[in-house]
């Protein structure tokens, strides 16, 4: 009751206040709804995100296969010849990996090097999935085994099937965290 505003008074709210001196107020009273509450996980936004995340991976994945296509299709039979191995040396690379640079970036020597390990293990991140897309448009297509079609321009369709196809698996609610 006591304070003063030297200005407008803007609410939002969806009831009127109840102002018991209003004389303390300058300016005009003004009420208005409460914001809009954006919807947090609508269709448009995933599906933005995941074409972007299409676009985006089938570029640095064009890119991968024209700069090294049989060390990307090596790397794509290697899981395919062991894929429990290539599990548990990914899960362990995607733990470990903080966990040592944290063990690094305690010293002041080691901020600098934490600090070009954390950017390469972001990398490591954005490009893995890549690996795994081809090899799965690979086989989708019938071509993993193929020693033929181990040229960049021969593995761009099943690099996008892939890509596609599990892309629609991250989509899932429950399972597309763990895929």
């Amino acid at each position: 009751s006591d304070a003063t505003i030297a200005g407008d008074l803007s609410y939002s709210q969806s009831a009127e206040i109840k102002i018991e001196n209003d004389k303390n107020i300058e300016g005009s009273i003004k009420q208005f709804g409460p914001p809009a509450k954006a919807e947090q996980s609508s269709w448009a936004a995933k599906a933005s995100g995941a074409l972007y995340g299409l676009i985006a991976s089938f570029i640095i994945g064009a890119v991968m296969l024209w700069l090294a296509p049989r060390s990307v299709i090596a790397t794509g039979d290697y899981v395919l010849q062991k894929p429990g191995q290539s599990l548990l040396v990914g899960f362990g690379f995607l733990v470990m990996a903080p966990i040592a640079l944290l063990m690094i970036a305690v010293t002041l020597v080691g901020i600098p090097l934490a600090i070009i390990g954390l950017m390469a293990y972001i990398a490591v991140l954005i490009v893995s999935h890549i690996f795994v897309a081809l090899l799965v448009g690979r086989r989708a297509l019938g071509t993993a085994r193929s020693k033929k079609g181990n040229s960049a321009g021969q593995n761009l369709l099943p690099l996008l099937l892939g890509l596609l196809i599990t892309g629609v698996l991250e989509l899932l609610p429950v399972l597309g965290g763990l895929f």
